[in-house]
């Protein structure tokens, strides 16, 4: 049972549109079968303590093999994706990245990424 609220995601609709966007751009069914598929790179939720105070613009310059992509917000559980590179992370919000795998990436604060 979740805390928060489920959305519910009408299936038909979804592919519906899904296969009339696929249709209208060149490749986007590539990019999707990239992002969504299990043979690439995939999609991580992960709380990291270690970037709360940082903005979206310097966590997305401080993971080597990750590519953040948004954030879950702990507040109200609402999910930013390309939030505004301002934006602050607060304790207890997780960062969305893509990712080869769950081990195999992790934020670093020193080195020629560091925060800038």
């Amino acid at each position: 049972i979740s805390r928060h609220p489920i959305e519910c995601v009408v299936a038909h609709d979804f592919i519906g549109r899904l296969m009339i966007q696929c249709a209208r751009q060149r490749d986007l069914a590539s990019v999707l079968d990239t992002l969504l598929g299990f043979d690439d790179d995939e999609i991580y939720i992960e709380q990291w303590e270690q970037l709360e105070g940082l903005t979206f613009a310097q966590v997305t310059r401080i993971f080597d093999f990750a590519i953040p992509i948004g954030i879950k917000r702990h507040l109200d559980a609402k999910i930013m994706i390309n939030p505004s590179p301002s934006y602050i992370i607060h304790k207890q919000d997780e960062i969305i990245v893509l990712a080869e795998d769950n081990d195999t990436y992790a934020p670093f604060r020193d080195g020629p990424m560091a925060i800038v």
